[in-house]
């Protein structure tokens, strides 16, 4: 009885062969694509939020209250008592002190 062998070359091929079909569909579509309008808005949401939120019967389902970006501590981070975000944030303040030195660092990166 005869063992038939597969061979190498015909995953190979078929890569190829569907790498080409990839490919030849992607300039078909991609010459009349425009990109679309970014939308009109003002706003994250759709009217102003409630001043609190509503309470749920469970341990913590207390209701809570919303508080403006502008009333969040400088380092909002340390909220949370985490000794391992502390690291991240000072490491990141350390490494790129300045908006500058974070483009000129994502400029060598690329």
């Amino acid at each position: 009885m005869k063992v038939m062998h597969r061979s190498k070359a015909f995953p190979r091929a078929a890569w190829l062969v569907a790498g080409a079909t990839l490919v030849a569909g992607c300039t078909t579509v991609g010459p009349d694509f425009r990109t679309p309008a970014a939308p009109e808005v003002s706003a994250y949401t759709r009217g102003p939020l409630p001043s609190t939120t509503v309470s749920a019967q469970s341990p913590q389902g207390s209701a809570q209250r919303f508080a403006a970006a502008d009333q969040a501590p400088p380092e909002w981070w340390r909220q949370f008592g985490s000794s391992k975000l502390d690291d991240l944030v000072a490491q990141a303040l350390a490494h790129n002190p300045t908006l500058a030195a974070a483009e000129a660092t994502l400029r060598q990166a690329q």
